[in-house]
């Protein structure tokens, strides 16, 4: 990711002094000398407008079972990869998981089922398979009691991209998003670290929410937990 280029747009669009903002890492930012967790999937449009319908519009009236399938580069991390799932699905439905069970039969692949607070049945699946120059694939989905809403097209297998730029060199294109003029030249990943960013500015903060990073770990550990034992495990009895 071009750290870099995302500071420059966000210091031309924003118009702070770059002082103000620096990289600790690819997952970290300092914002007037506070290091903030970036939560850049979260910005994606089509997870915001998720999370609107579920919450803000209540168009489902009651969320039921939630479901999320990541698959991504066999080099990612899977913690950092389940983190992102977790936080996603958590901030979608205003809602905390409280069990989980899962099986992992390699460190590439894994598969939850979880339960929230609400009583939400949550399923994910990750596997980290793909090769550097092939697209991320991700589908995220919930079901209420008054239908469904999903981030993808029924038949949407692969995420459709605006604008495809082929080059000879290399076997995927690079991609474009024709919705962000003032990002211009930024990829659709670095778009949304860059509204992170700004969301996370004091003079442009609207509505922003730092993650529980703690609560999402113990999440985690109850995942790795629950994989070696092959039982459910509570969250709460995470120490």
């Amino acid at each position: 990711m071009r750290l870099d280029y995302i500071k420059d747009s966000v210091v031309k669009f924003t118009g702070i002094d770059p002082s103000r903002l620096d990289f600790c890492d690819d997952f970290h930012i300092i914002v007037d000398k506070n290091v903030i967790l970036l939560t850049n999937w979260r910005y994606d449009k089509r997870i915001m407008s998720l999370r609107s319908l579920a919450i803000e519009d209540n168009v489902l009236r009651q969320n039921c079972s939630y479901k999320s399938t990541r698959i991504a580069h066999k080099n990612d991390d899977m913690k950092r990869t389940l983190f992102a799932e977790i936080d996603t699905c958590q901030w979608i439905l205003g809602d905390k998981i409280t069990s989980v069970y899962a099986q992992m039969e390699t460190d590439k692949t894994l598969s939850l089922v979880m339960k929230t607070e609400r009583g939400v049945l949550l399923s994910i699946e990750i596997a980290l398979t793909l090769s550097e120059d092939t697209a991320p694939v991700t589908r995220h989905e919930i079901v209420g009691k008054e239908g469904m809403i999903c981030d993808r097209s029924i038949n949407e297998q692969v995420p459709f991209e605006a604008v495809y730029l082929f080059e000879n060199d290399k076997k995927s294109p690079l991609t474009y998003t024709d919705m962000e003029a003032a990002f211009y030249g930024l990829l659709p990943d670095e778009i949304s670290v860059a509204e992170n960013i700004i969301a996370s500015i004091p003079d442009y903060r609207n509505n922003f929410e730092e993650c529980d990073e703690q609560q999402i770990e113990k999440v985690i550990s109850a995942v790795y937990k629950s994989a070696e034992l092959g039982e459910n495990v509570k969250v709460e009895d995470i120490g």
